[in-house]
């Protein structure tokens, strides 16, 4: 079975970390590193308000809503008049409410509308609290307060706040009501008003992506790479146009900068790994990339180990390696029993 745990090299480069600015590395994605200073914090100081609140924010990032509550709560506790801590516990509420059952709902409804408008009254100015009211007016049943007006209007104020996270607003808004005609341009708006802005160009990529756009693709990735070069996205767009395109020292040479700059998320590996594996070009190739996503715990909001060791298995079904293609498989079933594709395709291997 394959180790998640970090390597004792990546431990002891990572207790360095605590220099680094938490908000900066939440924005990169760099969820790992987050934990392991809210980890550090804790273990000094069970009660910082600090390091609870960067817990919580990490367990949301895992999307494990259970286990963030918790530190949430226990932020908001010890510091009462912090409006992130009380965004972070609202966020935490709001995703246990999508998991709840119809009776605990309303409640759980209710309490992130609480906690939210809390955060807003300590900062009137809080874009993501601002998001999060803007998403429950929009989403919410009238009986706990929804109301599309007042989800129009939160999105008004955000724009005047930042006028191109105001767009991305609207891209949210527009994506509730269906409206996917108005999204890319909608993105495109948000990089006129914040050229630095990175969500949209890793919108714009990964919908240029999906279309088959490999120039886009190239373009929106590099530009991304150049104005948020700690971020794994532009370098994971890259790794997917070379490998589309066989450009294979490019996609080494990307790779290497990608390593060498985030060595802690070997996202970018997945990508082209996949991509291999849709096109049936250079598989063994495709193997390497994927021993080495599988070589270190993934980041949080990548795929998981055992979706790799199954987009694996197909490699090696590729490659007329059928019985590590099928313990492959297996591993990935045994690990995530929700896996229902590659229950498919290990019923397929099986019965070939």
């Amino acid at each position: 079975m394959r180790a998640a745990a970090l390597t004792l090299v990546s431990v002891f480069a990572f207790a360095a970390l605590d220099q680094d600015d938490p908000a900066v590395l939440m924005k990169q994605h760099h969820w790992k590193r987050v934990r392991a200073i809210a980890n550090a914090r804790l273990k000094t100081s069970p009660d910082d308000p600090e390091g609870n609140y960067l817990m919580s924010k990490v367990w949301l990032a895992w999307n494990d809503a259970g286990k963030a509550l918790p530190y949430a709560e226990k932020a908001v506790s010890l510091a009462p008049q912090n409006a992130d801590y009380h965004w972070a516990l609202a966020n935490a509420v709001g995703d246990e409410a999508q998991h709840a059952n119809v009776f605990r709902q309303v409640g759980l409804a209710k309490r992130f509308r609480s906690e939210t408008e809390t955060a807003l009254k300590l900062d009137p100015k809080h874009i993501d609290a601002r998001f999060g009211m803007m998403t429950y007016y929009l989403i919410a049943p009238g009986i706990v307060g929804g109301d599309k007006k007042k989800a129009y209007a939160e999105a008004e104020e955000i724009a005047k706040i930042d006028r191109a996270k105001g767009f991305m607003a609207q891209v949210r808004l527009a994506q509730q009501e269906k409206q996917t005609d108005r999204l890319e341009d909608l993105y495109k708006k948000a990089l006129e008003a914040d050229p630095k802005l990175p969500d949209p160009y890793v919108a714009l990529l990964n919908m240029a992506a999906v279309a088959g756009k490999a120039a886009d693709v190239e373009r929106y990735s590099r530009e991304l790479k150049t104005i948020e070069p700690q971020r794994t996205s532009g370098y994971s767009g890259l790794a997917w146009f070379f490998a589309r395109q066989k450009q294979w020292s490019d996609l080494d040479a990307v790779l290497s900068e990608a390593e060498a700059a985030i060595p802690d998320d070997f996202n970018p590996y997945y990508v082209a790994a996949n991509m291999l594996l849709s096109t049936k070009e250079d598989l063994p190739r495709a193997e390497r990339y994927l021993r080495k996503y599988l070589s270190q715990e993934r980041e949080a909001g990548t795929p998981s180990h055992p979706v790799a060791e199954w987009r694996l298995g197909l490699v090696l079904e590729q490659q007329g390696r059928k019985p590590e293609a099928v313990a492959s498989i297996e591993a990935a079933v045994k690990a995530d029993p929700n896996l229902d594709q590659a229950k498919k395709d290990l019923k397929r291997l099986k019965g070939s």
